[in-house]
């Protein structure tokens, strides 16, 4: 009887990890935890440069336009003071080009260092031709960790959902991770749309508003357009990344539902998400925790849906 127990216990030791296994340990690896905790704190400083542009950029020329429409702030009004006002729009909208720049490059090495993060966790072999030569972001990734807040680390544990995917194959279960990634995109680009939507309008009334209850002149009129310049570049660059983004998914939506998947299939997938979030609109922190707990109930429960469906 012994013998016996002896036997089964080595016998289940020695029992092989399914995929699903294998990956939830990767997933939960140290060296993971600190790739996943580098690239949210760039994408976080780079949010709060965006912040920054936004604030310089686009709402203080707006204040500055309605303040120059009342009329008791007359030194508001002075020919000075307007040409000084001017001179700051100018300067913001080149200071916006020179902050959008770094941007771009924090977006760029924030997306690389999930994309590598995927390909080690999904277990799938690097493909120069699909993305490129590999970087080594191993210095970036160490001092981007050392600075991440420790109290949050424990949200990066299990960042894909592996429930239900015990039984499931190697290609199955790398795709049902995939649709995670497109479901949250998808879900954050449809809410961040309806913002932006909201502050084109919004942007639109107060000007046309300004006009004629403050029975603005010519000379004010000209002077408040000016003023709304920076926005109307800011809007017209979000604009460029949504309609980017918006094909882009579009296009994973037809790769990830390719009845060919495949592991070439599941590495351009990863090309196109690592192209999506370097394009990425910078959703603001606050408003994905707002609707995370209720967006991650939807999503579980679309997985088992397409799980017990298939």
């Amino acid at each position: 009887m012994r013998f016996g127990v002896v036997y089964l216990g080595n016998n289940l030791k020695n029992k092989e990890m399914t995929f699903t296994e294998e990956l939830r340990k990767r997933q939960n690896d140290k060296n993971n935890i600190k790739r996943l905790a580098a690239q949210r704190r760039i994408y976080s400083k780079a949010k709060k440069i965006n912040y920054l542009i936004f604030g310089l950029v686009v709402l203080i020329p707006i204040v500055v336009s309605v303040l120059t429409t009342i009329p008791s702030l007359v030194f508001l009004q002075n020919p000075n003071v307007t040409l000084l006002l001017h001179a700051y729009t100018v300067f913001m909208v080149f200071l916006q080009y020179f902050l959008t720049t770094h941007i771009e490059k924090m977006k760029k090495h924030a997306a690389y260092i999930q994309l590598e993060s995927d390909m080690k966790v999904f277990d799938l072999k690097w493909n120069d031709c699909l993305l490129g030569p590999k970087v080594d972001n191993t210095e970036l990734v160490v001092k981007e960790f050392d600075k991440f807040p420790k109290k949050d680390l424990s949200d990066l544990n299990n960042w894909y959902d592996l429930s239900e995917l015990e039984k499931k194959k190697r290609e199955e279960v790398i795709r049902i991770c995939q649709r995670q990634n497109l479901q949250w995109n998808s879900t954050l680009y449809k809410r961040i749309n309806i913002g932006f939507n909201i502050l084109i309008w919004g942007s639109f009334g107060i000007f046309v508003f300004i006009i004629p209850f403050f029975r603005l002149n010519m000379a004010q009129m000209i002077n408040s357009a000016v003023n709304f310049i920076p926005l109307i570049t800011w809007i017209l660059d979000v604009n460029k990344n949504y309609q980017k983004n918006k094909n882009i998914l579009d296009e994973l939506k037809k790769l990830i539902s390719n009845k060919g998947y495949s592991n070439i299939l599941a590495v351009m997938i990863e090309a196109k998400f690592t192209e999506y979030r370097q394009n990425d609109s910078l959703i603001p922190d606050w408003l994905y925790s707002l609707f995370r707990r209720k967006d991650n109930k939807i999503h579980q429960e679309a997985q088992t849906f397409t799980i017990n469906d298939h």
